[in-house]
């Protein structure tokens, strides 16, 4: 039951994180606090809608509400349905300039709330947006402002007053309303983003210089086999068996670099945020099952490969990025693969407070001191081994940037000894359920 309700949870939020466009990590900060901000923009408005038919305030003002929510919410639609981002923005602070001129009409003018919603409105307006149109904007806005001032103090009768009671304390509640449900949790998650690029931005001028020097030196070190050997089969004193083993080194180290050139590829784009997510559907049994198909022809002798997964339920999907995720199970097991002589592989998923996928292997284990730096770049456990000849100690590095960018994380399990687990974890509201009948957290072997 307890679960049931997890689950149920889960799904509502996210759900929820669909209705609202919800990006932890969003690409476009200001752009992204600009439509949050019209979205609850949009809720406050109709909001007001309800608030002024409950209490009674005149009709005029509430028609002029409606209006004003419908062209928010073509704003809306304009930028997160069909992508026409500045048609939508242009919409948006064209509405929010008509508001500002009629509450200061119909709601008191300087005498009422309207002055200090649109000011906190407009600074939370060029907090989000680029210099120049935060420029303009400003400008429009002091502008609009003083000819406000100026009208009322020239033609005060022209504006309308307060009805009563209700309606000042309405006004002062959604002040209250858009400045802790909006302008407050908008600039803590713009600090927040600001102070996880400032340390991201820290973090990649101090690896710089070290990604510098080892490319330098793996990319040279196949390119002078490559080169040198290539060398020797233009001379004419050899036979045609060094032939051979001359072409089979050649091939080997130019698959050494191709890996390599691969892996630069993938961690420069990661770092970059060149990396799209693309959600979409994922079984997770026939992923583990395509999976096992791929690898179970790698393993060598001796060499158990173990798919392990929840029972009893009928399907289990995730909505997530296939080939992110599959590019991560990749990494893992080849790692596997290359540490284990003997034993078993166990690879698959795991529902408890979160999905977790795993791979196990009883390879020679990862000491406790070097878990902690065994995903940072050009780590090896054992960089002079032969079964690192093909690796630069960049994979697990990927799998780290990948996880976070699906919003998931990675961590292992060793007691630096025999064997060692690697677990990727996903939220649960990225589960869809299909015709699950109950859930059993014990483990079977397919």
């Amino acid at each position: 039951m307890f679960n049931w309700v997890k689950i149920s949870y889960s799904h509502f939020i996210r759900i929820l994180k669909r209705a609202i466009a919800w990006e932890n990590n969003p690409k476009n900060l200001s752009f992204y606090l600009l439509k949050q901000l019209l979205l609850i923009s949009i809720m406050l408005c109709f909001a007001c809608i309800f608030g002024n038919h409950m209490i009674g305030i005149d009709q005029v003002v509430t028609n002029h509400l409606i209006f004003i929510g419908a062209l928010l919410s073509a704003a809306y639609i304009l930028i997160r349905s069909f992508n026409l981002t500045h048609l939508g923005i242009i919409l948006f602070l064209s509405t929010m300039f008509y508001l500002l001129n009629m509450l200061w009409f119909l709601n008191g003018g300087s005498y009422g709330p309207t002055i200090l919603i649109f000011q906190i409105f407009f600074g939370l307006v060029i907090f989000t947006i680029s210099n120049k149109t935060a420029l303009i904007v400003a400008s429009v806005f002091a502008v609009n402002i003083v000819f406000l001032f100026w009208f009322e103090y020239n033609h005060p009768h022209l504006i309308s007053g307060y009805t009563g009671h209700e309606q000042r304390f309405w006004d002062i509640a959604m002040v209250t309303f858009l400045f802790f449900f909006g302008g407050l949790p908008l600039l803590a998650f713009g600090k927040r983003y600001f102070q996880k690029e400032k340390e991201r931005a820290e973090q990649s001028e101090r690896i710089k210089t070290a990604f510098i020097a080892n490319m330098s030196h793996e990319i040279r070190t196949p390119m002078n086999a490559i080169i040198g050997f290539t060398e020797l089969l233009e001379t004419n004193d050899v036979t045609k068996e060094e032939k051979k083993e001359y072409a089979g080194i050649i091939k080997e180290n130019g698959d050494i670099l191709l890996h390599l050139i691969n892996n630069i590829m993938d961690i420069s784009k990661l770092d970059a945020r060149l990396v799209e997510v693309k959600y979409s559907e994922i079984d997770v049994e026939a992923l583990i099952d395509k999976l096992y198909k791929a690898y179970h022809p790698l393993v060598g002798e001796g060499i158990r490969l173990i798919t392990m997964i929840h029972p009893n339920q009928s399907k289990i999907y995730i909505e997530s990025d296939y080939l992110l995720l599959y590019q991560v199970f990749s990494n893992i097991l080849n790692n596997a693969i290359k540490h284990t002589e003997k034993g078993e592989i166990k690879f698959g998923m795991i529902l408890n407070e979160k999905l977790s996928f795993f791979v196990s292997d009883t390879g020679s284990g990862i000491p406790p001191e070097k878990q902690e730096f065994i995903f940072q770049r050009f780590s090896q456990l054992r960089p002079n081994s032969p079964i690192n000849k093909n690796g630069v100690g960049l994979g697990l590095s990927i799998c780290k940037s990948i996880m976070d960018l699906l919003g998931g994380s990675i961590h292992l399990q060793s007691d630096g000894k025999s064997g060692t687990t690697f677990y990727f974890n996903l939220p649960l509201d990225v589960i869809v359920f299909k015709n699950i009948r109950w859930w059993d957290k014990n483990l079977t072997g397919v």
